[in-house]
């Protein structure tokens, strides 16, 4: 009899042995170690990506993500769906809010459920550790050919641990700025990741909501924004909430509004914040999720965009308050040098110091991150909140830079021309994977 005809014993052989061990230890076991066999297991059945392109004239195009969340993560998935319809292309929207996340929102896009066809093309627009679970939670499995592209945004310099697990589901990745690109880069197996910028849109009409959020008429309002599950360590509000009392002091003519998200989650930070800000009357937190159109009027509402970033990925909405022709002071470094550069935005000077956050968001022993200059950042809130007129049009080239480069039509014309040169790839070049690439896009 030869080994190959002895494997399927094995098993029987294994369950026999197993039965010998009593039965109070095999339950102690089981129950140890259980949970972790059931998600190899399932880990196993996943369906691995195709390095063929289909035709997208037969084959669905679907968008995965955080849909009816509303967060940085839940926008990017839904200015992804328009910015492909802006392209003349028909993507279907598969929502897995209600496992990765939270459902505190309901999004002006048909939310569908995952194809069964056994060929696609998959945009994931969620990170490396949340891949397997999603493709997990939409019944995934072997059998189905699927193009797979991870949309990945990460904020610091090199590559995080452990995401390259995740290339074993992916065709290839995409990054969300040049600076995550080159990030992701430095990992060796990754070649070349092409930076596709966020799309951003404004609602037909973002108009101011003062009385709404209980600002006064005539009042210079500067607003920040951070979710506390983000790392108020990176957003740096505190950096905000210092330069606006260099600027202003306790000036009821000038209100800074610290909008923020999940403080509720995050006792340390509430309390941070809360400390940061006492005894100061022109200083407001904003704690709440916002509807859509309430978040474009609180942006409306301001005068000035304050982000004092350590490290962003992209700068969603440092783009969001440019689109809507608003002053921003802005750290020069990082995701938002996409858009926001010399002309563009009031940039703030750093220096690059170690990654340290206490609320444990980031462990990354040896990565740096930016340490913005509150005094600088102040010095430029006072010059454009003394000079309106160079207010208004620092404001107006910023809605001018993002409408370029950044709407829907542009954005989705670059996410169209990659789709299209995988296809003729496919085509002329037979199956190859397009995450194992050289810095030059040439196939390894």
């Amino acid at each position: 009899m030869t080994g190959g005809q002895d494997h399927p014993e094995r098993p029987q052989t294994l369950r026999r042995l197993w039965r010998t061990i009593p039965e109070p230890v095999r339950h102690a076991v089981w129950q140890a170690l259980g949970p972790q066999l059931r998600d190899y297991r399932a880990y196993r059945l996943l369906a691995r990506p195709s390095p063929v392109f289909p035709d997208l004239a037969h084959a669905p195009l679907v968008i995965v993500g955080l849909f009816r969340t509303a967060n940085g993560i839940g926008e990017a998935a839904r200015l992804t769906y328009h910015a492909l319809k802006a392209a003349g292309l028909n993507p279907l929207a598969v929502d897995v809010s209600e496992v990765l996340s939270s459902v505190d929102l309901e999004p002006d896009i048909p939310l569908s459920s995952m194809p069964s066809q056994e060929e696609g093309v998959m945009i994931i627009q969620l990170n490396a550790p949340e891949t397997a679970t999603a493709l997990h939670h939409l019944g995934f499995n072997k059998g189905r050919r699927w193009y797979t592209i991870g949309y990945w945004a990460w904020e610091l310099p090199c590559f995080p641990k452990g995401w390259q697990r995740a290339h074993r589901f992916l065709s290839e990745v995409w990054a969300i700025s040049s600076y995550t690109a080159s990030s992701l880069m430095t990992h060796p197996d990754m070649g070349a990741v092409p930076a596709v910028n966020h799309a951003i849109a404004a609602p037909p009409a973002a108009d101011p909501m003062r009385e709404r959020f209980g600002l006064p008429p005539g009042a210079l309002v500067t607003l920040t924004m951070a979710d506390s599950l983000s790392s108020f360590t990176r957003k740096n509000p505190f950096g905000a909430i210092e330069a606006h009392r260099a600027a202003f002091g306790d000036s009821d003519e000038h209100v800074l509004i610290v909008k923020t998200r999940n403080l509720s989650q995050n006792p340390k930070a509430e309390a941070d914040l809360r400390s940061a800000v006492s005894g100061s009357g022109n200083i407001l937190i904003l704690d709440e999720a916002l509807t859509s159109e309430d978040r474009w009027g609180l942006m409306a509402s301001c005068d000035i965009f304050l982000s004092l970033h350590r490290a962003e990925g992209f700068g969603l909405t440092i783009a969001e308050a440019m689109l809507l022709g608003k002053a921003c002071v802005v750290t020069d470094w990082s995701g938002s040098r996409d858009f926001a550069g010399e002309g563009t935005a009031a940039l703030v000077p750093y220096e690059l110091i170690p990654v340290s956050d206490p609320y444990g968001v980031y462990t990354a022993p040896g990565q740096l991150w930016a340490e913005p200059s509150p005094s600088e950042a102040a010095a430029a809130l006072k010059k454009l909140s003394e000079h309106p007129h160079e207010r208004q049009q620092l404001g107006r080239r910023s809605k001018e830079a993002v409408q370029q480069r950044l709407s829907p039509k542009t954005v989705g014309a670059c996410m169209q021309a990659l789709l299209f040169a995988r296809r003729l790839e496919t085509v002329k070049q037979g199956k190859t994977i397009f995450w194992k690439r050289d810095r030059n896009g040439k196939p390894n």
